[in-house]
């Protein structure tokens, strides 16, 4: 038998289950099976017909999908498993069969529950039965089983524009049937595109929030009561007149429940005593509270609402007079939002956007002449050396340029407590918001080595008496010493708003 033929057998299951029992990760086959959906339907009807569990289903699952990946054409297209939404053609089956086969080991949920493997297997068997059945018809007679549906709906993504004016009508047809049997994702689905409408659905407030808040009442899921909060906050159902009571008390269950936009959507009803007792203090701590929460979580690479909570923090000290501050956290969140655009740009988030905007220009005319420069020379770049006093690793590539004049090149590491580092410069108008960040250093003496003299070096700790007079240190002991140390950083080394 060759190994094309065993492959084949491999993918159909044409083999003894005992095979996979055993230590197959030196496996090799020369050549390269082209898989039909037909293959995966075979696939079941064996494991069906040999009763395999579920170890022996996730043992072959892995073995052709992963072990021989390379050995199987079109074995695992997972990049389009979200474009084959109605399974025209053999080959949009094929995506649709890999996308069901893998919910049988990670996302149970898929299926009519409870399923066991054999009602599983049996469910993705009649995907094709169903596939044969509508080949030449329109989609509006299609046999649709309920796996099926439940991945047209699971699968659900932009794609839906290219739908054809037959398919989206079927599918809005779906999605309302499922919606009048309080399935949980088609009623999420409903629900959220007539929450401002999308390709879908046109924009019915009332739509969404009856649905909304029969999801609440089916789940408790606290992201149910936050979106109730912004219908009743907007008066989205009420003529646009706010009905800022009821938006208390579903942000009160968002926020008991750690949610962060529900938290702070209180601080703004506690600031402006709206449906609740003003309190300018309680929202004040809110927010200062949070910010110090998910600043760590933004340098790590999530969004964590950042944006929204640098933008109040930055609000109180503009409220306060503390300028400097108001447009470091300012930047801080226009940082913070660019970032969000960049990979959604709802229109929610383009109002945010504006209003960072807004302030940033507000406060921008505040500022003395001159504030705003195009070069700064720091003798203590305190957003750099805080990090440092805190134990944060970096690493440090130095190039000298002239007599005690070098380029510092500042990276983080593997150890260091933040992906990112996050250098806000309100005189240079910018930040640094990267895993390095390069400025220019003059001294008034060569640096100092402790011990050999590196052009890389890693260090943890900083010890600096008098401003200009540094010694960098890695596990408490010393590596190397700045005299007079000035550190320039100019605009053009920053992201500029």
């Amino acid at each position: 038998m060759s190994d094309v033929e065993r492959l084949k057998d491999i993918i159909r299951f044409e083999i003894e289950p005992g095979y996979f029992d055993r230590d197959y990760s030196e496996d090799s086959f020369e050549g390269v099976y082209k898989v039909a959906y037909q293959d995966l339907i075979e696939a079941c009807k064996n494991m069906l017909r040999l009763k395999v569990g579920f170890e022996t289903y996730d043992d072959w699952y892995y073995y052709v999908t992963e072990t021989l990946s390379e050995n199987y054409e079109n074995a695992s297209d997972r990049e389009h498993w979200r474009v084959a939404l109605w399974g025209e053609t053999d080959t949009d089956m094929l995506q649709i069969l890999y996308y069901a086969l893998q919910a049988v080991s990670y996302d149970e949920y898929l299926f009519e529950y409870p399923s066991t493997l054999t009602d599983m297997l049996s469910q993705i068997v009649g995907l094709a039965e169903d596939h044969e059945y509508n080949k030449g018809r329109d989609v509006s007679e299609w046999r649709i089983s309920q796996l099926h549906r439940n991945i047209l709906i699971r699968a659900f993504d932009e794609k839906v524009k290219h739908m054809t004016a037959p398919q989206k009508a079927r599918y809005i047809s779906i999605i309302n049937e499922e919606c009048e049997k309080e399935k949980i994702e088609a009623m999420r689905l409903k629900g959220y595109s007539c929450y401002g409408g999308n390709d879908l659905y046109e924009c019915d407030w009332e739509e969404s929030r009856k649905l909304i808040t029969r999801l609440f009442e089916l789940t408790e899921y606290p992201q149910y009561a936050n979106t109730l909060g912004y219908i009743y906050y907007y008066g989205r159902c009420n003529g646009g007149v706010p009905e800022y009571e009821k938006a208390f008390q579903y942000y009160s269950i968002g926020a008991a429940n750690d949610l962060l936009e529900s938290m702070y959507k209180l601080a703004d009803m506690f600031k402006g005593g709206k449906g609740c007792i003003k309190s300018e203090r309680t929202s004040d701590h809110i927010i200062e509270k949070l910010y110090e929460d998910v600043r760590p979580r933004f340098l790590n690479g999530s969004d964590a609402n950042f944006a929204d909570i640098a933008l109040r923090k930055a609000a109180i000290k503009q409220r306060y007079e503390d300028y400097y501050t108001a447009y470091k956290h300012y930047l801080e969140a226009d940082c913070a939002i660019k970032k969000r655009l960049k990979k959604n740009d709802f229109f929610g988030y383009v109002k945010v956007q504006e209003n960072i905007t807004k302030s940033l220009d507000e406060v921008k005319d505040l500022m003395s002449d001159g504030f705003f420069v195009d070069e700064l020379e720091i003798t203590h770049p305190y957003n750099l050396f805080d990090l440092l006093d805190d134990e944060h690793e970096l690493k440090i590539v130095i190039k000298e340029i002239g007599e005690n004049r070098y380029r510092f090149k500042f990276m983080t590491t593997k150890k260091s407590k933040f992906k990112n580092l996050f250098l806000i410069y309100p005189e240079l108008d910018g930040y640094v918001f990267a895993d390095a960040f390069e400025c220019e250093v003059t001294t008034d003496k060569p640096i100092y080595y402790y011990n050999d003299k590196a052009e890389e070096i890693t260090v943890n700790g900083l010890v600096g008496k008098v401003p200009g007079e540094f010694i960098f240190c890695y596990e408490g002991e010393d590596v190397f010493f700045l005299s007079g140390a000035k550190f320039i950083v100019k605009k053009d080394d920053l992201s500029v708003r």
